[in-house]
């Protein structure tokens, strides 16, 4: 199974305020994978058991997200914030790995 991941963007909700950010895979190994989360010159990096567990059969199950590096003025966000972008990320890698199943091509829902 390839792991590679092309950059993509999130959308968070902060404070009410929306922030959107660049997301890059910049280290990927068979244990550990890192996440560079940009937003202008401020960065934040998190790494993830992703590639251990799926190498162990485990495709169901949810990494476990490290913060490993923050730039001046993002170590002040608050906990939800850091957990918001933890679940974008995850809600973004699921989706690759598992898409949705597309009804309209199931054999039962094609006409006669």
């Amino acid at each position: 199974m390839d792991l590679k991941i092309v950059p993509f963007s999130i959308t968070i909700q902060v404070a009410l305020r929306g922030y959107r950010m660049k997301v890059e895979q910049c280290h990927l190994s068979n244990q550990i994978e890192r996440f560079t989360i940009s937003a202008g010159s401020k960065y934040i990096i998190f790494e993830s058991d992703r590639p251990a567990s799926r190498l162990q059969g485990l495709k169901k199950r949810k990494p476990q997200w490290k913060l490993r590096e923050t730039s001046e003025g993002l170590n002040t966000w608050n906990q939800s914030a850091l957990d918001a972008i933890k679940d974008a990320l995850w809600s973004h890698i699921k989706s690759i790995e598992q898409p949705p199943f597309n009804w309209d091509e199931h054999p039962k829902n094609k006409p006669y």
